[in-house]
């Protein structure tokens, strides 16, 4: 998938070392390197079937895109954080199931986000990230329009209608996921980007996680 090891920004945003957007680095062994991350890509995942059970498994509710995030935050807040093994190998075919220019697929992305978000920050976190997350959609709509993209702005705003008509599942979804919490939000938000990896790509042109700053 172009990367080796999934991690999320404080703003809610996944990236993985390698892939920052769209910028892809070659694997010259700099990712050979035994160590925590915030989530692993679905087809290249490992875990003890008793965990998960435990968080109940993946959420139907996600359909596809950003499931295995979910599935891993919420193994973190049972205190079961992931870990990359550079030893293994796993072949994906990626977009096979959608595109990656796909309207449904940027929709389900933008979508899926928002609920991954609403399931599994702490309270306060989540308020206090809502208003930066809305600007920063804002932005992203404004910049496709300027394009004349229409399907990114169109996809980012019914992710976020999305979530507004459907707020009582989100919260159903978001009790029953921390139903299975064993740790506080704090340790599990601790592996968060502590910066934002947009304003690093776009406005100061970071390629790759290595430089990424602190």
């Amino acid at each position: 998938a172009g990367a080796a090891g999934g991690l999320v920004d404080r703003l809610g945003y996944p990236f993985a070392h390698g892939r920052l957007f769209d910028a892809l680095e070659q694997d010259h062994g700099q990712f050979d390197r035994i160590g925590e991350i915030f989530w692993a890509c679905g087809a290249a995942m490992a875990f003890r079937r008793a965990d998960f059970d435990a968080v109940g498994g993946f959420d139907p509710s996600f359909y596809m895109h950003m499931e295995e995030l979910d599935l891993a935050w919420r193994l973190r807040l049972r205190g079961r954080p992931a870990r990359l093994v550079p030893g293994a190998v796993a072949f994906h075919v990626g977009g096979y199931s959608l595109p990656a220019r796909s309207f449904r697929k940027t929709y389900l992305n933008y979508r899926n986000n928002w609920l991954l978000l609403v399931k599994n920050l702490a309270p306060t976190t989540l308020l206090r990230l809502v208003p930066q997350r809305l600007a920063l959609d804002l932005g992203t709509v404004l910049y496709g329009l300027l394009r004349r993209d229409w399907k990114t702005p169109l996809a980012c705003l019914l992710g976020v209608l999305w979530l507004l008509t459907h707020l009582p599942t989100a919260l159903r979804l978001r009790r029953a996921a921390l139903r299975t919490k064993t740790v506080p939000f704090a340790v599990a938000e601790a592996g968060l980007y502590p910066r934002s990896v947009v304003v690093a790509r776009f406005l100061r042109g970071v390629r790759t996680t290595r430089v990424l700053p602190g």
